[in-house]
């Protein structure tokens, strides 16, 4: 099917009320009890001081720049991320001391940890069980145009939400984990679980392409928005990883 783009997601929470013949396309998640548990994402350890990032960037923050980083990194949980990964109280130490070169390392290496792992995921690649898909995010928004663009905006939390999935999907997953109580603690690591998946995937499906959702066995045929088909498929078992492609 040429001009298709191909997504297979193992995603696990129903959080959007689909009705019988929409032509909108649907959320396709069911709830846990719906449907097969599969293997669960790893997460790596979150450090308590992010490492240098790999190729330091130069960039100057005025202070409110980097209150408004402070701002966005504190309001990373409603993504699913964890806002201590982005050293926030070393910035708050950093933003008191005034402008300089350490404010100027500090947030700069703040914001591209956050910039990256909203744009592509805080999972690492090899830690992706059966993962196939290719994400061209990092190519078409690398971190020093945003980190620039940031700057030049003076808008740091519209800059990161820029590079979010784009998918209504992970709208409603973002507005469930909002609406889940703290105590919540399973529910709350599914749903933070799938906004990382959704962010393992290019930000744009494309205005045409093919969504497999694994645990409902349903694939559906998306174009401009509107569903034109829907079928159901057959995945692998329970106990072992469906390839997503």
């Amino acid at each position: 099917m040429p001009g298709v783009r191909v997504s297979s997601l193992a995603l696990i929470f129903s959080l959007l009320a689909t009705s019988a013949g929409a032509q909108t396309a649907p959320a396709p998640l069911l709830p846990p009890s719906m449907t097969p548990a599969p293997p669960p994402v790893p997460q790596p350890a979150s450090p308590a001081v992010l490492p240098p990032v790999a190729t330091p960037l130069a960039a100057s923050w005025r202070l409110p720049d980097a209150q408004g980083l402070l701002a966005a990194i504190e309001a990373a949980a409603a993504d699913g991320l964890a806002p201590a990964d982005y050293e926030p109280e070393t910035l708050k130490a950093a933003i008191s001391a005034g402008e300089g070169a350490a404010l100027d390392l500090i947030a700069t290496r703040a914001f591209s940890r956050l910039a990256a792992d909203m744009r592509d995921g805080r999972t690492p690649s090899s830690a992706r069980v059966e993962w196939y898909v290719r994400d061209s995010d990092s190519r078409d928004f690398p971190t020093e145009t945003l980190l620039a663009a940031a700057l030049a905006s003076h808008d740091i939390a519209a800059t990161l939400a820029g590079v979010a999935p784009m998918h209504p999907d992970y709208a409603a997953l973002k507005a469930e984990l909002a609406a889940t109580p703290t105590s919540d603690l399973a529910k709350i690591a599914l749903l933070r679980t799938n906004l990382e998946r959704w962010r393992w995937l290019p930000r744009e499906l494309g205005t045409r392409h093919v969504l497999v959702n694994v645990p409902e066995y349903m694939l559906r045929v998306v174009s401009k928005g509107k569903l034109v088909s829907a079928c159901r498929v057959v995945v692998g078992k329970p106990d072992r990883a469906t390839p997503q492609l």
